[in-house]
């Protein structure tokens, strides 16, 4: 398998931040460009689109922050040898992982789970589990 770009959810859990580690070493020794994908479940398109400047609105002001903690995080996990391309998916998360590496083409999702077993993952499901279930191309899951 030739991967070329890979998609990284980031929700700043545990999980996922040893997936964005287990991205970062495969990118290196790849070769391949990571996108990283932060899932926003924000439904709220008003409060969302409300102006907080003269030239952002809320939806503008959190991207940048995210895309500014994210960058920080990179930065540090890699010594700064690592280049990422972010992007925040609005809506339900696993629509939003699987939109994101549909569009880019990428050739692997790299998430993490918490590996809920029992009653608690009935209750709690997993956007992994549903990434496995929707996506086209090969999930890898880093457990935490």
């Amino acid at each position: 398998m030739n991967i070329k770009k890979l998609v990284v959810a980031v929700d700043f859990s545990k999980p996922s931040i040893q997936a964005l580690q287990v991205a970062i070493d495969l990118s290196q020794q790849l070769q391949s460009a990571i996108y990283i994908v932060y899932a926003a479940d924000m439904d709220d398109k008003s409060v969302s689109t409300a102006q907080i400047g003269l030239d952002e609105t809320v939806e503008m002001k959190v991207f940048k922050d995210l895309k500014h903690q994210l960058h920080a995080l990179v930065e540090k996990m890699s010594n700064g040898k690592t280049e990422v391309i972010i992007e925040v998916e609005y809506g339900d998360p696993t629509e939003g992982i699987v939109r994101l590496a549909a569009k880019v083409n990428a050739d692997i999702i790299v998430m993490g789970t918490h590996g809920r077993t029992g009653i608690e993952h009935l209750l709690i499901g997993s956007v992994a589990e549903n990434v496995l279930r929707k996506a086209e191309i090969p999930v890898l899951c880093v457990r935490a």
